[in-house]
């Protein structure tokens, strides 16, 4: 068997279509890679937990301070 007919024949059991099952494959796969599934996740890794041009606060009120 193809796997082209091993995938429609899978679709067909699980009431699913073909382009589901291939959505749910590429889930899966990025899940496994640990890699954001959707562009709420990637966005949410994207975040720095401190830019690179900020200085934490007790370094300002000391430079001010000079």
């Amino acid at each position: 068997m193809l796997p082209w007919q091993a995938l429609h024949h899978l679709s067909l059991e699980s009431a699913k279509s073909v382009h589901q099952l291939a959505d749910e494959a590429v889930r899966d796969l990025l899940k496994k890679y640990r890699r954001p599934i959707t562009l709420r996740e990637a966005l949410k890794e994207s975040l720095r937990m401190q830019p690179a041009n900020d200085h934490p606060r007790d370094q300002r009120a000391v430079a001010r301070s000079r």
